[in-house]
């Protein structure tokens, strides 16, 4: 069997293409792969895993589908990223983001697999819980804020609820079926919330 190489101006346009998509794709793949060597090698905690990214142009390379996304954690690297130009924006802090994607690390580790069956609400409450808060404002969400955030503010409500009302466990939050948002608003709204 004999390898050809063929030179560029021999390629046909959709081999032009797919070739340029695998160099990018490979490079990609080559920073990632870095990162998490160097986490690997010299962390100690979930959070020294997490490395803030300076500029959204930087992000884009590392996450080329990211819109307002303050972090990302690809699955299975054992890294994390967050945008600090984006966290800026949302006036918010890098620590309270860099909690919530390093509990991603750690969901990534423990859960394997199962992880990809896991329902979004849980996976982000249980990350919000621990970040601290959501990036919408608890209380008083701004009447223009972002569908996305509003959702991840009502992932943190139920997990909250569950947690500190029920007294569920993280473990016992992924297996549940059930998703209390009414009863988990009132709850916390009345139990967080001063009313003026």
């Amino acid at each position: 069997m004999k390898l050809i190489i063929q030179k560029w101006k021999k390629r046909t346009f959709p081999k032009k293409l797919f070739l340029i998509f695998d160099c990018v794709a490979v490079g990609i793949l080559s920073i990632h792969f870095s990162f998490a060597a160097y986490a690997h090698t010299f962390s100690e905690s979930y959070t020294d895993r997490v490395f803030v990214i300076e500029h959204d142009w930087q992000f884009s390379i590392l996450y080329p589908i990211s819109t307002t996304q303050l972090g990302f954690t690809p699955p299975f690297l054992g890294v994390a990223y967050v945008n600090k130009s984006a966290i800026d924006e949302a006036g918010v802090t890098i620590e309270e983001v860099s909690a919530h994607e390093a509990k991603h690390i750690e969901q990534f580790w423990e859960l394997g697999f199962s992880h990809f069956g896991v329902e979004t609400w849980k996976l982000e409450g249980v990350a919000e819980y621990v970040r601290g808060k959501p990036t919408a404002d608890l209380c008083q969400p701004k009447e223009d804020e972002s569908i996305n955030r509003l959702n991840y503010r009502d992932y943190f409500i139920v997990v909250t609820y569950l947690i500190e009302k029920q007294g569920l466990t993280e473990e016992q939050i992924y297996e549940t079926s059930e998703y209390p948002i009414e009863t988990a608003k009132e709850w916390v709204l009345n139990n967080r919330c001063k009313k003026i």
